[in-house]
This record gives C-alpha cells, structure tokens and sequence, in this order.
C-alpha cells in the first residue's frame, strides 16, 4: 500500500469515528433533554403542592382569627353585662374586687403572651 491509501484509510476511520462520535452525542442530547424535562415536571407539581399548601394555611388563620375574635367579643359581652347588672344592684364591692383582678392579672397575661411570641418568633420549642 502507498502512503497515499493508507492516508485515504486512516482518513475514513477518523469519519467513521467521527460520526460514531457525533451519534453517541446526539443521543446524549437527547436522554439530557428528557431528563430536563421531567425535572421540569416534578418542579411544576413541587410548586402547586407548596401553592396548595399555603392556601390551606391560609384558610386555618383565617379561621382561627375569627374564632377568636369571636370568643373576645363574647368575653366582652359578658364582662359588660356583670358589670351593668352590678352597677344596678349598687355592688360597688364586686366591682372593685373585678376591677382588681384585672389589675393584678393582666401584667402576668401580658407578660405570658410576649414570652409565648418570643418563643414563637424565635423558634424555640419545648420538648
């Protein structure tokens, strides 16, 4: 053989690996471009649990603000309607002793509810 068929062989090998090459990529292109598209998928469903997760949290402080703000106003109620009955019936005594209930109480109420919202705020657990 002279030189010049074994640069012609030489020349058709590198083509055929070349092209080989070019196959072994193409598919490789092409598992890459399914695999982004199911990653894409399994984002998507990620993010419509996370929506569907907040809505529902949503929905419980909805429902736990109007729980209690409809045990407040029954607590106001009835506060208002002792102290009315008591004002009527001339039980000066009774008011004074509720009156200082709520002085003695409310400072350790107020204090228990800061520390609860500190504990909460800073994410320390009791275990």
């Amino acid at each position: 053989m002279t030189e010049l068929e074994t640069f012609f062989e030489n020349q058709k090998e590198e083509l055929s690996i070349r092209k080989q090459e070019l196959e072994l990529e193409r598919e490789k292109n092409l598992i890459a471009e399914k695999m982004e598209g199911e990653q894409l998928t399994l984002a998507r469903e990620h993010l419509a649990a996370i929506e569907r997760d907040r809505q529902n949290d949503r929905e419980y402080r909805k429902t736990l603000d109007k729980k209690t703000f409809g045990i407040a106003i029954i607590f106001i109620i009835a506060v208002t309607v002792f102290l009315t009955v008591a004002v009527l019936k001339d039980k000066d005594a009774m008011i004074i002793e509720l009156v200082k209930a709520v002085a003695y109480g409310a400072p350790w109420g107020i204090g228990g509810y800061a520390f609860g919202r500190f504990k909460k705020k800073n994410g320390v657990e009791d275990n």
